[in-house]
């Protein structure tokens, strides 16, 4: 009887410090936060010299399908939302520092494909994202790849502050004001200034 009272008693402890573990690393940081808050995704800025800055947005690992056809599709939402971000990025900065616009330049784009780590175990265990098909060989079963990679964008983008928006600028107030409608709670509680200026 006391044995199976210790055994339960650590199995409470197991579970409490299981739960524990799993609940340590709180929220994700919203996606316009900094790369250093965000860790896998975020914003970093290079200042370049007067009034221009190099913004680079990282977008968070992505699920997709293997096909290039579905990757394609993924890549130009990834993209989409990276320019958006860098974008709302370059518009704190001109408003931080006293300019009402600002001007994209010099897009540099990076895809980087993962394949994703096998989780899947053999009937009747299924893991994550479905179930794998197994084929018998000289050597016994062998089970096939996940159908899915993992995608992660990084876009750097050459911006140049602007005192007044002029032709091929963007205003630095609509953009903030555009951005928040279309990507509502995205938003880090704070913004800073880049570093060293």
């Amino acid at each position: 009887m006391r044995r199976s009272a210790t055994a339960a008693t650590m199995a409470g402890f197991f579970c409490v410090a299981l739960l524990a573990s799993g609940c340590a690393s709180g929220p994700p940081a919203p996606l316009l936060s900094p790369i250093e808050v965000g860790q896998d995704h975020g914003y970093s800025e290079v200042a370049l010299g007067g009034d221009r800055y190099q913004v680079t947005y990282v977008v968070p690992p992505q699920r997709s399908g293997r096909s290039s056809d579905i990757r394609a599709a993924a890549i130009a939402a990834e993209r989409k939302l990276a320019l958006d971000m860098v974008a709302w990025r370059a518009a704190q900065l001109a408003l931080a520092h006293g300019y009402a616009g600002f001007k994209l330049g010099n897009i540099n784009a990076n895809v980087n494909t993962y394949d994703e780590e096998p989780a899947y175990l053999p009937p009747p265990w299924w893991g994550p994202g479905g179930f794998r098909r197994a084929y018998y060989g000289d050597l016994g079963p062998y089970w096939e790849p996940s159908p899915f990679v993992l995608l992660q964008v990084d876009l750097s983008v050459d911006v140049t502050l602007e005192a007044s928006p002029g032709p091929g600028a963007d205003s630095a107030q609509a953009t903030i004001e555009r951005l928040r409608q279309a990507y509502p709670g995205v938003e880090a509680v704070t913004a800073t200034p880049a570093a060293g200026s």
